[in-house]
């Protein structure tokens, strides 16, 4: 059954085997012949440079019968209602180590690759595409395009926490040129359609997929070399459906406290707004097996990628 915690591979089946079918795979598994049609559905858009982990890697409980992660049909206790609009402040920790980070993306910049899949947001034609999480960036732009990070590498360095009280889902393993890395995702126990996604972790080992957390829990480390930390937050709407929305949105005023120190003036300075964004679409190509990159419009390589990189799509923290 399809992941209702992860939305890419529903999207990417109802691509395959329709829409209509893809509802279906809620409650009720696919055959086998499916399984094996859908089974590049289950990569959540890895880059073409990494490669899925051999089920002997896995080191968070047995490995998996097919290629699929572990099903969460959505929340088991739905728990109370969540209005995206005004969600519940339950993120009482930051998810990261704040300190060694100078900029964050906002939400629905054009910086990485579109992150919309199953929110009302997503395109399927790829002409109005955003990241629908936050970046957080510990080097300059500098830094990254000539390569010289200095001394300082935030892999097996910043560690990652859990934001509120709850449970595992979903735990994905695979691997970069750096060693393994995870995704998972993390349910709210006191709203359990509230859930936080995190990417590229290197997770600690006593860490399980059904596994409950408290909110500050150290949870592992940035996996890559020189890597940044990356936030999904999401509302589950129903099966399959769901709305991203801020981080920042569901922050304690304790934790944004701690941005506020770092020169954020305001929660609505992390975001753009849908209309904005709709406003002034950029393209993406969903075919690319990146998790579909931006197209540059209207300018050049460089300037679309500089672009990219400023203050359209990123906030710069002060010291």
């Amino acid at each position: 059954m399809l992941s209702s915690g992860d939305f890419s591979p529903f999207e990417c089946a109802a691509s395959i085997v329709g829409a209509d079918r893809a509802g279906e795979f809620i409650t009720a598994d696919p055959t086998a012949e499916e399984l094996s049609l859908l089974e590049t559905c289950f990569d959540d858009s890895v880059p073409q440079t990494e490669q899925a982990a051999p089920p002997t890697t896995v080191r968070h409980g047995a490995p998996p019968t097919t290629s699929a992660p572990a099903p969460t049909i959505g929340p088991i206790n739905p728990g109370p209602p969540v209005d995206p609009a005004n969600p519940p402040r339950i993120a009482v920790n930051n998810f990261i180590d704040l300190a060694p980070h100078i900029s964050i993306t906002k939400l629905r910049s054009v910086y990485g690759h579109n992150y919309t899949f199953g929110d009302d947001e997503h395109d399927p034609t790829g002409q109005s595409c955003r990241s629908m999480k936050h970046y957080f960036d510990a080097y300059s732009l500098n830094q990254r395009w000539s390569g010289n990070f200095g001394s300082y590498d935030t892999k097996g360095t910043v560690k990652f926490y859990a934001p509120a009280d709850g449970t595992i889902r979903d735990l994905v393993p695979s691997s970069s040129s750096a060693g393994p890395e995870y995704q998972f995702t993390i349910q709210s126990s006191e709203y359990p359609r509230l859930a936080f996604k995190f990417h590229h972790v290197d997770l600690l080992e006593n860490l399980q997929n059904g596994g409950t957390v408290v909110a500050g829990q150290h949870l592992g480390h940035i996996a890559r070399f020189n890597g940044q930390a990356e936030i999904a937050t999401y509302v589950v709407l129903g099966p399959g459906t769901g709305e991203y929305i801020s981080f920042f949105d569901v922050m304690s005023d304790e934790v944004f406290a701690e941005y506020q120190a770092r020169g954020i003036s305001s929660r609505s300075q992390m975001s753009i707004t849908k209309e904005a964004r709709d406003a002034s679409p950029i393209p993406c190509d969903l075919s690319d097996g990146q998790g579909g990159k931006f197209i540059a419009t209207g300018m050049a390589e460089e300037a679309f990628a500089i672009w990219q990189s400023g203050v359209d799509n990123w906030v710069f923290l002060t010291d």
